[in-house]
């Protein structure tokens, strides 16, 4: 699937530049997610989370001692989470996610106005299956479209779950519970299991509401169609930039190979050479036949 990825077309020297090797390679910025521009975003996982995990867990006949919502009923619980959620600590940031967004849309006149420089930038489409980390570099990825609900949704009764919101949580529960997992968590030595196995519910609570924030949002943010590439890892450098609020934002730079870039379109607004510009930027990065540059058909003024 083609993804894009709308920027100032300055960014392009950036995000499409030379290895070590010298080869070409793109690298984008991945923001930490507790600094995304929706202010919901960190809390809407723990909403969904609180609000339909006992109902996933009674379909599964999970038994009351193995239950992770159990940890909701303690005093304070979903309280820490969501600090967690939205606290960084800059001395243990390898435990966050940092996101690259991009847009389901090739040339969208939204996402020109918000991300592409209002038209005077560009949006560069990738190829998805591309958007990868090997996992032996120690990071853990994720990618998908982002699902949107409204807030209506959200705050209806337990037996009005939505047949798609039930069964995604379903099988992701199914998948961070499985044996293996456990096993490997707890250990099979029987010192401190009780606690291990405690600890272990803790870090499946965690780990949906994170998931659940990260790639849903709200019907709000619908227009943007967006589809995130998501990463974490233990070792990462990480770097700030100061955004327009004057706040030092973290992030980590993710790289993928040049293949992966197959079509740049250039801004409704962009002057008459950006076409010669960007060609001559890929001739530089020795992209002699790929990718496709095109010219957006978006009636931006």
């Amino acid at each position: 699937m083609m993804v894009y990825h709308y920027t100032d077309i300055a960014n392009l020297e950036k995000i499409i530049c030379k290895n070590v090797e010298g080869e070409a390679e793109l690298i984008f910025r991945a923001t930490n997610c507790k600094f995304l521009n929706d202010g919901t975003e960190n809390t809407l996982g723990i909403k969904i989370v609180s609000q339909f995990l006992s109902l996933v867990e009674d379909n599964l006949n999970i038994k009351q001692e193995d239950r992770v919502s159990s940890l909701l009923n303690i005093p304070g619980y979903i309280n820490r989470i969501y600090q967690h959620q939205k606290t960084f600590d800059d001395h243990n940031s390898s435990t966050d996610n940092y996101i690259v967004s991009f847009s389901c849309d090739k040339d969208s006149l939204v996402m020109w106005s918000m991300y592409g420089n209002k038209g005077d930038g560009v949006a560069l489409g990738v190829d998805d299956s591309f958007l990868t980390i090997p996992y032996n570099k120690g990071f853990n990825t994720y990618k998908q479209k982002c699902t949107y609900w409204s807030q209506h949704t959200l705050t209806e009764q337990n037996e009005n779950i939505s047949h798609e919101l039930f069964e995604s949580m379903k099988e992701n529960y199914i998948m961070m519970t499985n044996i293996a997992a456990k096993e490997a968590f707890v250990g099979l030595s029987k010192e401190n299991k009780e606690e291990m196995a405690f600890r272990f519910k803790g870090y499946i609570l965690l780990n949906l509401v994170t998931y659940y924030s990260i790639f849903h949002k709200l019907d709000m943010w619908s227009n943007e169609n967006e589809f995130r590439f998501s990463t974490a890892g233990f070792g990462p450098i990480v770097k700030y930039y100061k955004n327009t609020k004057g706040v030092y934002v973290p992030y980590i730079n993710v790289s993928f190979p040049i293949d992966a870039l197959k079509e740049v379109v250039i801004g409704p607004t962009c002057g008459r050479n950006s076409y010669g510009m960007v060609k001559s930027l890929m001739y530089e990065r020795g992209m002699l036949s790929i990718p496709i540059v095109t010219e957006s058909q978006c009636p931006l003024q």
